[in-house]
């Protein structure tokens, strides 16, 4: 608290962690008054013992107009070109101005190896209320990273730290990365922060960093069941999903999944991904995908490509990727009589294109704020080819050649409404773009991961834009029941036909945690192409996710 004893001087007495945080302590109040115009004021003496410590500070005079020269200011901490040669030059005295930059070239020290430096005045001249000085640095020793102590279960290597947290051993100290570490550090999945990090200093010229952290179950195991009444045959049919996803199992940040699904019989889809971040140390991430899909006997796809990441805080990045197709129509026999092409044909696609993600959440698991942007924006050339089970004159006028275009966003918002009340909306979009498109290159849309209420994959299309609005009431800490309604609008154009529709769904689920993992049960209802709703086709979706 500080105490004015006399006219000149100031006392500051508080309690600090350490002896960084007291010499940070002193500092400020020396900006503070700088502030109100006493710009030579300095800590002209200090004492105390082992436990407390007193600095006196003098607060020198006030002064109204300056010329600021660098003085021992190295030529690259200075803050901008402004100050190359001069600093201020007979301008109107700025107290916060001047502060402002003493703090600047404070920080420029700090974050270039200088956690101890200090600056004041010197060669310090005053006629009347005219100022002029120098800049008298002092650096204080210079200071490289050491090392990276985990105390905790967090199952994470330091590698991965160093890549993630862009703190090396060797590396200069710069006090903004250490700043950001307890933030970065909760944006990861997979670990919980206990407690704030900590800075020792083991040597004068070494940092080491300590991180409080434990163990987080990111890796999964889903198992989704769904029941359709109302089929051609009159049956109840099931449809099933496995999902697994190993996040962090070898502690370097890695992910693997693997993902089979089928929606109805004779249809399903195999998807496979991998991706390793900090790629020798750089904030670099490779990647691989392989999709298969089969249509029935109507077609079969095949897409693998992959892709090299930027890497930011979290899991935000964004991508540069490689994607080549394969499309395949199964059953062509049927079409040798035909007067016109197949809805499918047989084609390579070879894109390449930019993705992004960007999410943020106070809690992964059940969110009561955050957001996630998702999108992806390619192009490429696609090569269609002739079948010699489909005449060849049905190919006339089209172009084998062609280009492609077409780009994809997602947007999920969490709003906290109340303690136990959070309003989720959100917006999910796509559109492609080919003088020649067909069936089999379209987007799959509908089921319980964008368009509720609906058959899984029950719409191809090649454009869209749906929106969504969910109202969710917390139960406690991973579990929570909510209504919902989405809907928007849909458009496949193709060679052979056009489609257009506005559908919507709506319903009630919960999601609640179990020792074995997350359970989601939901019912919904949907409408398409002005039908009305009826309560026989309605779609129950039950799912489950296996935390590790």
């Amino acid at each position: 608290m500080a105490k004015l004893p006399r006219k000149e001087r100031i006392v500051y007495e508080t309690k600090y962690s350490s002896p960084r945080e007291r010499h940070k302590g002193i500092a400020q109040v020396l900006y503070t008054l700088y502030d109100k115009g006493y710009f030579t004021a300095e800590a002209d003496s200090v004492g105390g013992d082992s436990l407390h410590l007193v600095a006196y500070i003098n607060r020198g005079n006030k002064f109204k107009n300056t010329q600021i020269r660098p003085g021992n200011l190295d030529e690259g901490m200075m803050p901008n070109a402004v100050f190359r040669d001069k600093l201020l030059y007979n301008e109107p005295f700025s107290p916060q101005r001047v502060s402002e930059l003493f703090k600047k070239i404070i920080t420029q020290y700090e974050n270039n190896g200088y956690p101890f430096a200090s600056a004041k005045a010197d060669s310090v001249h005053i006629s009347g209320n005219q100022l002029s000085m120098s800049i008298l640095v002092d650096k204080g020793p210079a200071v490289t990273m050491d090392s990276i102590v985990i105390r905790g279960n967090a199952n994470v290597k330091r590698a991965f730290l160093h890549g993630y947290l862009g703190i090396r051993p060797g590396s200069v100290y710069s006090e903004k990365q250490i700043k950001s570490i307890t933030n970065k550090l909760r944006e990861l999945p997979f670990i919980t922060v206990e407690r704030p990090h900590q800075i020792m200093f083991s040597e004068p010229e070494k940092a080491k960093v300590i991180i409080y952290a434990k163990k987080v179950n990111a890796s999964r195991a889903n198992g989704i069941i769904g029941f359709m009444p109302g089929s051609a045959n009159g049956k109840l049919l099931v449809t099933g999903e496995v999902d697994l996803g190993l996040w962090n199992a070898l502690g370097y940040g890695e992910q693997v999944t693997l993902k089979w699904r089928r929606i109805q019989a004779g249809t399903q889809s195999l998807n496979a991904y991998v991706k390793y971040p900090y790629l020798f140390g750089t904030p670099l991430a490779v990647n691989g995908s392989f999709d298969f899909y089969r249509r029935d006997s109507t077609f079969q796809n095949i897409t693998f490509g992959f892709g090299v990441q930027y890497l930011f805080i979290g899991t935000n990045y964004v991508e540069l990727f490689y994607r080549r197709q394969i499309a395949q129509v199964i059953d062509a026999d049927k079409f040798s009589n035909s007067a016109q092409l197949p809805e499918s044909i047989d084609f390579t696609a070879n894109n390449i294109g930019i993705k992004f993600n960007f999410e943020s959440y106070d809690y992964r698991w059940n969110p009561t704020s955050g957001y996630l942007i998702n999108g992806s924006v390619w192009g490429g050339a696609k090569n269609m080819k002739k079948r010699s089970d489909i005449p060849e004159t049905l190919y006339d006028g089209l172009r084998l050649q062609s280009y492609q275009i077409g780009g994809e966003l997602k947007v999920d918002y969490f709003i906290r409404l109340h303690k136990r009340v959070t309003l989720k909306p959100g917006l999910t979009m796509a559109h492609s773009e080919n003088p020649y498109r067909f069936l089999n290159e379209l987007y799959r849309v509908g089921g319980i991961s964008n368009l509720r209420g609906f058959d899984e994959d029950a719409f191809f299309i090649s454009s869209y834009a749906f929106g969504h609005v969910e109202l969710r009431y917390l139960i406690e800490k991973n579990s929570n029941v909510y209504l919902f309604v989405n809907g928007g609008w849909a458009e496949r154009n193709i060679v052979t036909s056009y489609f257009r529709d506005n559908p919507y769904g709506f319903g009630a689920g919960i999601n609640f945690f179990t020792k074995a993992g997350f359970i989601n049960f939901a019912y919904a209802l949907g409408s398409s192409q002005g039908q009305p709703i009826q309560f026989r086709n309605g779609k129950i979706h039950l799912g489950f996710t296996g935390v590790f």
